[in-house]
Protein backbone atom coordinates (compact mmCIF):
# COMPACT_ATOMS: atom_id res chain seq x y z
CA UNK A 1 0.00 0.00 0.00
CA UNK A 2 2.39 2.51 0.89
CA UNK A 3 4.87 1.43 -2.48
CA UNK A 4 1.04 2.77 -4.14
CA UNK A 5 0.60 5.85 -1.98
CA UNK A 6 5.02 6.56 -2.46
CA UNK A 7 4.40 6.40 -6.16
CA UNK A 8 1.14 9.12 -6.33
CA UNK A 9 3.35 11.75 -3.81
CA UNK A 10 6.50 11.19 -6.29
CA UNK A 11 3.98 11.93 -9.56
CA UNK A 12 2.29 14.80 -7.85
CA UNK A 13 5.72 16.25 -6.50
CA UNK A 14 7.02 16.16 -9.84
CA UNK A 15 4.64 17.98 -11.46
CA UNK A 16 4.28 20.81 -8.87
CA UNK A 17 8.57 20.72 -10.15
CA UNK A 18 7.18 21.09 -13.63
CA UNK A 19 5.84 23.90 -12.89
CA UNK A 20 9.04 26.05 -11.23
CA UNK A 21 11.91 23.86 -11.93
CA UNK A 22 14.16 25.82 -9.29
CA UNK A 23 11.71 24.55 -6.24
CA UNK A 24 13.82 23.56 -3.78
CA UNK A 25 10.75 21.92 -1.57
CA UNK A 26 9.70 19.48 -4.43
CA UNK A 27 13.09 18.52 -4.87
CA UNK A 28 13.56 17.64 -1.16
CA UNK A 29 10.18 15.77 -1.45
CA UNK A 30 10.92 14.18 -4.43
CA UNK A 31 14.06 12.72 -2.66
CA UNK A 32 12.76 11.95 0.41
CA UNK A 33 9.93 9.76 -1.07
CA UNK A 34 12.03 8.04 -3.55
CA UNK A 35 14.76 6.88 -0.46
CA UNK A 36 11.64 5.54 1.50
CA UNK A 37 11.42 2.99 -1.80
CA UNK A 38 15.22 2.34 -1.82
CA UNK A 39 15.67 5.29 -4.15
CA UNK A 40 18.46 6.48 -2.91
CA UNK A 41 20.00 8.34 -6.34
CA UNK A 42 18.48 11.66 -5.96
CA UNK A 43 19.07 11.92 -1.86
CA UNK A 44 22.43 11.61 -2.71
CA UNK A 45 22.99 14.24 -5.61
CA UNK A 46 21.25 16.87 -3.63
CA UNK A 47 22.90 16.12 -0.50
CA UNK A 48 25.96 16.18 -2.47
CA UNK A 49 25.05 19.76 -3.97
CA UNK A 50 22.72 21.49 -1.74
CA UNK A 51 25.15 23.88 0.11
CA UNK A 52 25.62 23.40 3.73
CA UNK A 53 24.18 26.35 4.75
CA UNK A 54 21.73 27.93 7.95
CA UNK A 55 18.69 28.25 5.25
CA UNK A 56 19.18 24.07 3.88
CA UNK A 57 19.86 22.57 7.21
CA UNK A 58 15.90 22.15 7.50
CA UNK A 59 15.77 20.87 3.71
CA UNK A 60 18.83 17.91 5.03
CA UNK A 61 17.30 17.19 7.77
CA UNK A 62 14.41 15.82 5.31
CA UNK A 63 16.61 14.41 2.69
CA UNK A 64 18.20 12.09 5.82
CA UNK A 65 14.96 11.61 6.95
CA UNK A 66 14.33 9.56 3.87
CA UNK A 67 17.59 7.60 3.92
CA UNK A 68 16.27 7.01 7.87
CA UNK A 69 19.90 8.70 8.41
CA UNK A 70 18.70 9.53 12.54
CA UNK A 71 22.40 10.83 12.95
CA UNK A 72 22.66 13.03 9.96
CA UNK A 73 19.21 13.90 10.31
CA UNK A 74 19.72 14.69 13.84
CA UNK A 75 23.01 17.02 13.16
CA UNK A 76 21.08 19.44 10.77
CA UNK A 77 18.03 19.72 12.84
CA UNK A 78 19.80 20.92 15.93
CA UNK A 79 21.69 22.89 13.60
CA UNK A 80 18.57 24.75 12.17
CA UNK A 81 17.25 24.53 15.77
CA UNK A 82 20.45 26.20 16.90
CA UNK A 83 19.35 29.36 14.73
CA UNK A 84 15.97 29.30 15.64
CA UNK A 85 15.36 28.00 11.93
CA UNK A 86 13.34 24.83 12.19
CA UNK A 87 9.75 24.28 11.20
CA UNK A 88 6.91 24.79 13.54
CA UNK A 89 5.42 20.97 12.44
CA UNK A 90 8.86 19.01 13.01
CA UNK A 91 6.89 17.87 15.74
CA UNK A 92 3.95 16.34 14.41
CA UNK A 93 5.25 15.69 10.86
CA UNK A 94 5.38 11.98 9.85
CA UNK A 95 8.73 12.01 8.02
CA UNK A 96 10.31 12.93 11.72
CA UNK A 97 8.24 10.34 13.77
CA UNK A 98 11.66 7.79 13.56
CA UNK A 99 12.81 10.14 15.47
CA UNK A 100 9.65 10.92 18.44
CA UNK A 101 12.14 8.50 21.01
CA UNK A 102 15.20 10.32 20.24
CA UNK A 103 16.80 11.76 23.13
CA UNK A 104 18.20 14.33 21.08
CA UNK A 105 14.79 15.01 18.78
CA UNK A 106 13.28 16.02 22.24
CA UNK A 107 15.96 18.36 22.92
CA UNK A 108 15.44 19.97 19.49
CA UNK A 109 11.39 20.28 20.09
CA UNK A 110 12.19 21.72 24.03
CA UNK A 111 14.86 24.15 22.26
CA UNK A 112 12.19 25.52 19.66
CA UNK A 113 8.99 25.65 22.52
CA UNK A 114 7.55 22.33 20.86
CA UNK A 115 8.07 19.76 23.49
CA UNK A 116 5.08 20.94 25.70
CA UNK A 117 3.87 24.23 24.12
CA UNK A 118 1.01 26.04 25.43
CA UNK A 119 -1.76 27.90 23.63
CA UNK A 120 -3.51 30.66 25.61
CA UNK A 121 -7.13 31.11 24.69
Amino acid sequence: MFYCVHKAAIKEFKKGLSYDLGALDYQIMIAYTESKQGQTQSAYTILNNLPKIVNNYCYISIVYAGLNDKENCLKYLELAAAESLSPDYIKVSPIFTFLHNEPRFIAVLDKLGLKNPRIDL
